[in-house]
């Protein structure tokens, strides 16, 4: 009997007797692997399971549609300031009379725009390195580390972008 025979004959009954000797439960299943073109055999196919996606690429994806929900409240925020502003007749006459009798509680949403604009940078900064952490690891899906990556990038330099262009416009006035 030859070896093929003996694995035919021993799947199935494992920690069986079979001619004096146990039959080992550790043997491989040898009807699992697949042949090639060449006639060698592969892997069984649960043992080449594809990569998972990776936590710190899936994170860094997150933190970006967190950021890009403080930009929205901060935009928000913003026009709703501006409504105040357009709706006070007394302030657009005369602007700089009119500014030290302002209500503090009037520029509330400024503060809120700016907090929201300044976190939603910290958070970006967070996401970019946990994408370029995921993007750099190996057995690992990248593809929402990548767009964690570009997303965060691009919402640090547009917030920057927005930031340094507000204060340039607000100095040459």
């Amino acid at each position: 009997m030859d070896n093929n025979e003996r694995n035919q004959n021993n799947q199935g009954d494992t920690g069986q007797q079979q001619g004096g000797y146990a039959a080992e439960s550790n043997q491989p299943n040898y009807s699992e692997y697949q042949p090639y073109n060449n006639g060698y055999y592969s892997a069984p196919q649960e043992e080449l399971a594809p990569p998972k996606q990776s936590k710190l690429g899936i994170a860094s994806f997150i933190i970006s549609l967190a950021a890009i929900l403080l930009i929205i409240i901060g935009f928000i925020s913003a026009f709703s300031f501006a409504a105040e502003i357009a709706g006070n007749e007394d302030l657009l006459a005369d602007p700089y009379a009119y500014s030290e009798n302002l209500d503090p509680e009037l520029f509330v949403p400024v503060i809120v725009m700016l907090v929201c604009f300044v976190a939603s940078v910290g958070v970006a900064v967070i996401g970019v390195v946990l994408g370029i952490i995921s993007v750099a690891s190996k057995n690992v899906r990248k593809a929402f580390g990548i767009t964690g990556l570009i997303l965060n990038s691009l919402i640090v330099l547009g917030t920057l972008g927005l930031i340094v262009f507000s204060v340039a416009l607000a100095s040459s006035v």
